[in-house]
């Protein structure tokens, strides 16, 4: 995954996997993750920042804005994922949806 300046303004926040685009909101998570699942020395295939803070909807939308302005072809999805669970923000997560 190659960073460009929208992606590298907030390590973490959003990142690419294939054709899509992700957007963490959070590293809070109320279930047992999915690295945690897999046992010792399970590593994800794109290695993800934790975020330092938790994004506004605002914060989101601008950096999903930047990094789709800079990919010419787009991305075949917007996935909100994480390190953490994104529902425990679901207010920001709406929020974040309708300003797209």
């Amino acid at each position: 995954m190659a960073a460009t300046p929208a992606l590298a303004k907030t390590p973490g926040l959003v990142y690419v996997i294939g054709r899509s685009l992700y957007v963490s909101l959070t590293n809070r998570c109320n279930s047992v993750s999915l690295p945690s699942t897999r046992g010792k020395g399970f590593a994800m295939s794109t290695p993800l920042p934790p975020l330092v803070v938790e994004p506004s909807a605002v914060e989101i939308a601008a950096a999903v804005d930047g990094a789709w302005r800079e990919r010419k072809d787009g991305y075949e999805a917007i996935v909100f994922a994480g390190l953490g669970e994104p529902t425990l923000r679901l207010d920001v997560l709406i929020e974040a949806a309708q300003k797209l």
